[in-house]
């Protein structure tokens, strides 16, 4: 699937993985203003944006929805629900017309029976590329901290 090259996740694999790889996604064209899903919600997929663009929204405990960030071509989002199943932990909706590639659970489980070290990898980059999300908002929550008078 030549989706997968323009994926950050997936993009340095070789061809013959991301042949294997193309077997465990589907392709979904998904429409502006369209909720792929809401905090709360049941966690059962990831998934890689390949055209359009994604904004990730957090309740402010109030009923307001406060804009996190957007993600673009190659960016993935879902990744904790597929780790470890939990509800989502924010709101993502498609600001714009886009291609999107889904990995379900069930399928993740799946490529972990029948391929391993290809599902072991993955896990791999998911891990490093949440570590690196967790990296950067705690530095952005030192910066907001400090923000504040002693």
């Amino acid at each position: 699937m030549a989706l997968l090259t323009v994926t950050r996740l997936f993009g340095d694999m070789g061809a013959r993985e991301q042949e294997i790889l193309a077997d465990y996604f589907q392709a979904w064209k998904i429409d502006a203003g369209t909720n792929l899903f809401r905090e709360g919600d049941r966690g059962d997929y990831l998934a890689v944006v390949v055209a359009g663009r994604v904004q990730i929204l957090k309740d402010d405990g109030y009923g307001h929805l406060t804009p996190l960030t957007e993600l673009h071509s190659g960016m993935a989002l879902g990744e904790m629900a597929l780790i470890d199943g939990e509800p989502r932990s924010a709101t993502a909706r498609m600001i714009e017309t886009g291609t999107l590639l889904v990995l379900s659970a069930g399928e993740f489980d799946r490529m972990l029976l029948d391929r391993p070290v290809l599902a072991f990898r993955i896990l791999r980059k998911l891990a490093k590329g949440l570590s690196q999300k967790l990296r950067q908002t705690t530095g952005r929550l030192v910066d907001h901290i400090s923000d504040f008078p002693s």
